[in-house]
């Protein structure tokens, strides 16, 4: 499976026309989003009318520029979905998103929620980057989620998809034996393939 991830897009034009191009050229099966699609919420459902003119299935988070609320009922209106503290199928593997935040080093509603998530094969999508990783240095500090780190450190999941840090666009690295992404606005082609 294919899957197209972007992430802080804050309502760039020329990151939807790339985004789109990427969809033409690799032939994704799906969209998935860690957040900030714009600023401050401003002209989310241009964003969202934009990217569903690639016609994909879409699975969205939001980061700290939307509110659970609105991104619900915006991704609902134009036939997203909104995974936020949700775990999807993506046939061999399953996609369990948690949103928001972006600045806080701890998350203990995440960590509740993930107690729920029983799929070892599971993509972790989320807006801020893992504690101390490949995507988080920023003034030789980490800045990351604690939370985060701890998952992966216990499930060991193959992908985290996350963003936030946009000196990181772009970037990935191995925590552990996670591959850590963050796509950025132009979005990554991430091809997942189960273990024989």
């Amino acid at each position: 499976m294919k899957i197209l991830a972007f992430t802080d897009v804050h309502g760039s034009k020329e990151a939807v026309k790339k985004l789109k191009q990427k969809a033409e050229t690799y032939q994704p099966d799906c969209l998935v989003c860690a957040g900030d699609l714009t600023t401050m919420e401003r002209g989310l459902d241009l964003v969202l009318k934009d990217l569903r003119q690639m016609k994909l299935p879409g699975y969205f988070i939001h980061g700290n520029h939307e509110t659970e609320e609105v991104m619900a009922k915006t991704c609902k209106a134009f036939g997203f979905h909104f995974i936020h503290k949700k775990v999807v199928d993506l046939g061999d593997f399953g996609l369990a998103g948690f949103g928001g935040g972006g600045f806080s080093m701890e998350e203990p509603e995440f960590e509740q929620w993930a107690k729920s998530i029983k799929r070892q094969d599971v993509i972790l999508l989320t807006h801020a980057p893992p504690y101390n990783g490949p995507v988080d240095i920023l003034d030789h500090r980490a800045c990351g989620n604690k939370s985060f780190r701890t998952f992966l450190e216990n499930k060991k999941p193959p992908v985290h998809i996350c963003g936030h840090l946009h000196e990181f666009q772009g970037k990935q690295g191995l925590l552990h034996k996670t591959l850590v992404i963050n796509p950025g606005p132009f979005g990554r082609i991430i091809t997942l393939e189960k273990k024989k």
